[in-house]
């Protein structure tokens, strides 16, 4: 007794019904394309002087033969598509007619482009219809042969058109598929391994990079242990579904598993066809759509004659027998008959015989698919000894470069450098509160989507998620992500909606309060887990420490570079960066200026008033300096009551107009302290390179002169030196 199908399966006949439909029609438009092509050809053969009504008629013949030929083939050839009979016909009428007006295969120049028409359509055609368009051109060359009264030398020619014939399109056609089949079953195996790789990696997790040695073996050894979990499961797969197959004798047996997107792939295939990979199956789609969704086998003996389309093949083909068998799911039980409550994949075989499947291959197929999921559940759990492999040498690979990193920008980078690395996200940033009492909290480094508008943005404290984290120094939990219309940064910002958001603060324990803040956003709900998130947590705190180290870094590096009064850079400053602007100056032959400047009488500051307010004289004249000058500019305290400038790339007459400026503003603007008013005036001395000096030495030296010019001429005044009798200098 034959075993049809289970109750409630979609049948072959009812999937394809009218199979046969389209195979008529091309047979019918192919039938009328050989009718055109009879009468283009008498037409054509009959005197090309004795016009006749033949002629009327193939001229609109042959133009509706070009018109149908652009619509039908349009896309063919250049995506390689398989091309159907009647096209293909079309295209020979159209070159054997012109051959034939054109004086036929012996006289016409058009004869090769039949021979290469035809080796083009082989390459877009199946074998059976490339045989089909040589026998329409030998039909041809033995017509042409007939009407010329069959001429005994004609004979040799004709089997030797008929050879070239069948050569260019058989022949070159077999060659072709041949060629076709062997590349697309490298490109499934590929395909395969690449798509193994990539489901057993979220993302490449240790990648390459100057973190020292042990860093970079670490990577490789896990990137090699992801090579080799991808190829053990391939393998193991395919000697399966191999061993699956010749047990049932069958034609194809095909493991169908669910993929990221919830579509069924083709995964493993073992066939004595060629085989299509490319066709993803939404469940429920078809008989093996059907049996993911419904948990069900599906077991055909019989098709009623119809010829159905499998997905796996690229055309339907006689099908005799059909098993399908659902793949369970990790952690879900297998059911009487086969059943599975939840199912991720499909393993099936198709058989050209009728009543071939007996219920022991039924229940060959049944532990064949429940080994299919103890093979995927055991390279699961390796995966997860894996990836905390992994995520544990991340966090290794983060604690090496941000104890190393000194800077609060190289930190920000590394850190989401690192997180990317252990989670998954859309929206990554890092946002670091300034040391000072001043100036709002701004985003140092930002990856991922709108992250190009985000870079060197400032957090609003009161209106955002990221300002309460600031304010509170806490983490913002999971449950409150939902919901709620706070910005994530700032109002005006122009985000995706996330799913997901986690804030973590750089909270110290010291007077140093919260440093900052880490920012990942999700666009789907987080998958991330318990480990996961305290991964990050460790992540956060590590960032933590290595800020409170970059502030204390720079706070030793002001002290050292800079005046602990004034505020701005301090004498050695100076000399290192006059030296680094006179050798650019040098290379590039651009002139550079010093300025050197003093406070008139600044001696009765001190001794009328006191040295505070000394002090204070000179905080406020660093303040008015600094605003006096561009950012590529110096201004220093060289020493007492001293300042001085450098002023690269800026010629002599420009530094004097600044320099005048300076002196009137100071000149103009009083300075209250407690109920003293008091004015100040300046003197300033300039010298130029290349003009007045060549050296560091020589320059400050002339800048000295000059400055003392000022003084002895009534102070208040700029001079530029100028070299004259005795080493004079003129007054500007």
């Amino acid at each position: 007794m034959r075993e049809s199908r289970k109750s409630g399966a979609p049948s072959g006949r009812d999937q394809h019904a009218g199979g046969r439909g389209p195979l008529a029609r091309q047979l019918a438009l192919a039938a009328t394309l050989l009718g055109f092509y009879a009468l283009s050809l008498s037409a054509f053969w009959t005197d090309p002087s004795a016009y006749n009504w033949m002629h009327l008629v193939a001229g609109p013949a042959l133009l509706a033969l070009t018109a149908l030929l652009f619509f039908e083939t349009r896309g063919v050839f250049a995506e390689s598509n398989h091309l159907s009979p009647a096209p293909a016909i079309s295209l020979l009428v159209l070159v054997l007619s012109g051959v034939a007006a054109t004086g036929g295969m012996e006289a016409s120049p058009l004869a090769p482009v039949v021979f290469l028409l035809l080796a083009l359509l082989a390459s877009v055609q199946r074998i059976p219809h490339a045989a089909l368009s040589a026998l329409v051109c030998t039909g041809w060359s033995v017509a042409a042969f007939v009407r010329a009264g069959a001429p005994e030398d004609g004979l040799t020619q004709l089997l030797s058109l008929a050879v070239f014939y069948c050569f260019f399109s058989v022949g070159l056609g077999a060659l072709i598929g041949f060629e076709r089949a062997r590349r697309r079953k490298l490109e499934n195996v590929v395909r395969n391994l690449r798509s193994d790789r990539a489901e057993l990696r979220a993302e490449s997790v240790l990648g390459g990079g100057d973190e020292g040695e042990e860093p970079q073996k670490l990577a490789s050894a896990i990137e090699g242990d992801l090579d080799d979990l991808a190829r053990h499961i391939e393998r193991s797969l395919y000697a399966l579904v191999e061993r699956l197959g010749k047990i049932v004798s069958a034609r194809s047996c095909a493991l169908y598993l669910l993929d990221s997107n919830g579509q069924l792939r083709l995964r493993e295939a073992a066939s004595s066809l060629e085989l299509d990979a490319r066709p993803r199956l939404a469940p429920g789609e078809g008989l093996i759509g059907w049996v993911l969704e419904n948990g069900a086998p599906v077991v055909m003996n019989e098709f009623d004659g119809v010829r159905y389309r499998l997905p796996y093949y690229e055309e339907r083909c006689d099908v005799g027998s059909f098993l399908a068998v659902p793949v369970p799911a990790p952690g879900s039980e297998e059911a009487v008959g086969g059943r599975v409550e939840h199912a991720s994949g499909v393993l099936c075989a198709d058989l050209p015989v009728e009543g071939a499947i007996s219920p022991e291959h039924q229940q060959a197929f049944f532990m064949a698919a429940t080994q299919v999921s103890e093979i995927l559940a055991n390279a699961r759990t390796l995966l997860c000894v894996l990836m905390v492999k992994r995520q544990l040498g991340s966090l290794y690979v983060s604690s090496t470069t941000l104890s190393g990193s000194l800077r609060a920008e190289e930190i920000a980078g590394a850190l989401l450098d690192s997180a990317r690395r252990i989670a998954d996200f859309d929206l990554g940033a890092v946002v670091t509160v300034p040391a000072g009492p001043t100036g709002a909290p701004t985003i140092r480094a930002a990856v991922g989507q709108g992250a190009d508008k985000l870079m060197g943005a400032a957090v609003d404290l009161n209106g955002s998620r990221t300002g309460w984290v600031l304010e509170t120094g806490q983490a913002l939990p999971l449950s409150q992500n939902s919901g709620g219309s706070r910005a994530l940064f700032h109002a005006k910002e122009k985000l995706p909606r996330f799913e997901w958001v986690l804030l973590l603060p750089f909270a110290s324990e010291s007077a140093e309060g919260v440093l900052g803040c880490l920012v990942l956003a999700s666009r789907k709900r987080s998958r991330q887990g318990s480990f996961v998130l305290r991964l990050l947590e460790l992540l956060s705190r590590q960032a933590t420490a290595a800020l409170l180290n970059a502030r204390l870094f720079e706070r030793m590096e002001s002290l050292a570079t800079t005046d602990g009064l004034t505020g701005l850079c301090n004498h050695r400053t100076f000399q290192e960066r006059l030296d680094e602007e006179l050798r650019r100056a040098q290379r590039t032959e651009r002139p550079l200026s010093v300025v050197l400047t003093d406070i008139d009488h600044f001696k009765k500051f001190n001794d009328t008033y006191g040295h505070p307010v000394g002090d204070a004289v000179l905080r406020h004249l660093s303040r008015i300096y600094r605003q006096s000058i561009r950012d590529m500019d110096l201004v220093a305290r060289y020493g007492g009551e001293e300042f001085v400038f450098v002023f690269p790339e800026t010629r002599l007459a420009r530094v004097k107009d600044v320099c005048e400026r300076i002196r009137k503003n100071v000149a103009r603007t009083k300075l209250r302290e407690g109920e003293l008013e008091l004015s100040i005036t300046i003197s300033l001395g300039i010298a130029c390179f290349p003009d007045h000096a060549a050296t560091k030495s020589d320059l400050i030296e002339c800048a000295d002169k000059a400055l003392y010019r000022a003084k002895e001429t009534g102070r208040n005044r700029v001079c530029v030196w100028s070299p004259r009798e005795h080493g004079e200098e003129s007054a500007a």
